[in-house]
């Protein structure tokens, strides 16, 4: 988790959006990219 979160926050993430879009529980917004698409638009 601890990693995870460092991903997000070195993206811009907000963790807490990340994963509750990743399990459905959150629906605000547009859904996030998995992280591997973010990384890959910012290489």
């Amino acid at each position: 988790m601890l990693g995870l979160m460092k991903t997000c926050q070195e993206l811009g993430l907000f963790f807490y959006h990340y994963l509750g879009d990743r399990l459905g529980i959150v629906n605000v917004g547009q859904p996030v990219p998995p992280l591997s698409a973010i990384i890959l638009a910012r290489a």
